[in-house]
């Protein structure tokens, strides 16, 4: 913390500047994570710690959507978090 310093999601005037900027203190969706650190904060079912869910998307924010959640082994059209078995294109 000192005069210049860059700001980082903590909630703390990093750069002395005064203030602490909003979107450190903020939480639109209410989901208990800061504007800063939330990948969709109007969605507050996707932020840091929230579990994956089979959508494509990546609700935990972590960057990254699962691989289950895109590939389909067996082509049968159902991603392979929600078929049962990803073996056979008969079974989904």
């Amino acid at each position: 913390i000192h005069p210049g310093a860059d700001e980082r999601c903590n909630g703390v005037d990093d750069d002395c500047d005064g203030q602490v900027p909003a979107n450190e203190t903020s939480d639109a969706d209410n989901d208990g994570s800061k504007t800063c650190a939330d990948c969709a904060d109007s969605d507050p079912a996707r932020a840091p710690g929230k579990p994956e869910r089979c959508n494509g998307i990546d609700d935990d924010c972590d960057g990254q959507v699962p691989a289950n959640e895109t590939s389909d082994a067996d082509s049968d059209g159902a991603k392979t978090c929600a078929d049962c078995d990803d073996t056979k294109p008969d079974r989904f």
